[in-house]
């Protein structure tokens, strides 16, 4: 009785053991893919007036009650009536669809920096100069 029950024990746990370990497999499945895209909109001199941030969450099973990490003010969803619950930086979703496409803004550091130089045959303009006939205009971006 005692070999038999020994066996049942050890199919036991190695049957828990073999669950446990796909279990996270099986979560996989459910994962969050996010996208993020941050525009500039700039001045004429080259700095920024408003940064814009465009983040897109897929999920094959829907969101329900999914969080996302933002730190974007004015959010809005650019697809859908859905709103997430938020909190703090935490947004929570939940909804049927698939694909998530929201924006906002974002007063962070911009991710990269820009300088904007006018030149009119040769010299220097400062951007708001606009009394010119005819001219080549150049405006590399660096």
């Amino acid at each position: 009785m005692s070999k038999y029950l020994t066996k049942s024990v050890a199919a036991t746990i190695s049957a828990l053991l073999l669950l446990g370990c796909a279990a996270p497999a099986f979560a996989a499945d459910a994962t969050v893919e996010k996208k993020e895209t941050s525009y500039l909109i700039l001045n004429a001199d080259g700095s920024v007036q408003e940064q814009v941030t465009s983040d897109w969450l897929h999920s094959d099973d829907g969101f329900d009650a999914v969080t996302d990490e933002s730190d974007l003010s004015d959010i809005q969803n650019l697809k859908s009536d859905v709103m997430p619950e938020q909190s703090g930086n935490t947004l929570k979703w939940t909804t049927d669809e698939t694909d998530i496409y929201y924006q906002g803004k974002n007063s962070a550091q911009a991710p990269v920096g820009v300088s904007i130089e006018y030149t009119l045959d040769g010299k220097t303009l400062r951007p708001m100069n606009s009394r010119v006939r005819a001219a080549t205009l150049s405006q590399p971006l660096s």
